[in-house]
């Protein structure tokens, strides 16, 4: 086909595997994200693996279209990552990703910015929302997508 797109490699354990493929569609940046209204479960072992188990996710699905994405949090307001992607957020001229014991999937993309010396890690709470100055979404499949954080309330509320 044309255009951009994504392949899937899923290996099951008797060794069979299945390879798929699906359509990237473009996204203009920023995209909108909302913050999650509770807490991920930080000891559930499935937020650090990628698997195909994808339930974890679904309670904090956006329920409304112009939603990119949902930005994650753990019991101690210590943001995670985005259910499909992580997040980067400048404060102070640095670049900051969550550390991974806070709860998330250590994406290639991250840790290959991580490696390169582009972003450094350190605990990023809700509070640091507001400290920094520019926020992204970032994954293998699409890089970096510069993000703007709504407030849900006030969308629902306007509809």
């Amino acid at each position: 086909g044309h255009g951009v797109w994504k392949v899937r490699f899923l290996l099951e354990k008797s060794g069979r595997f299945k390879i798929g493929g699906q359509p990237i569609n473009q996204t203009n940046s920023p995209v909108k994200v909302a913050l999650a209204k509770e807490p991920i479960d930080r000891n559930n072992l499935f937020f650090y693996h990628k698997t195909s188990y994808r339930q974890i996710y679904e309670p904090f699905q956006p329920k409304n279209a112009s939603i990119f994405d949902i930005l994650l949090w753990n019991e101690n307001h210590e943001l995670t990552e985005f259910t499909n992607g992580n997040i980067v957020l400048e404060i102070d001229g640095q670049l900051w990703t969550p550390p991974v014991d806070s709860g998330l999937l250590a994406g290639t993309f991250r840790n290959l910015l991580i490696e390169m010396g582009v972003i450094q890690e350190r605990v990023i709470t809700i509070s640091d929302l507001k400290k920094s100055n520019k926020l992204w979404f970032i994954n293998s499949v699409r890089k970096w997508l510069q993000a703007e954080l709504i407030d849900l309330q006030k969308t629902v509320d306007s509809e």
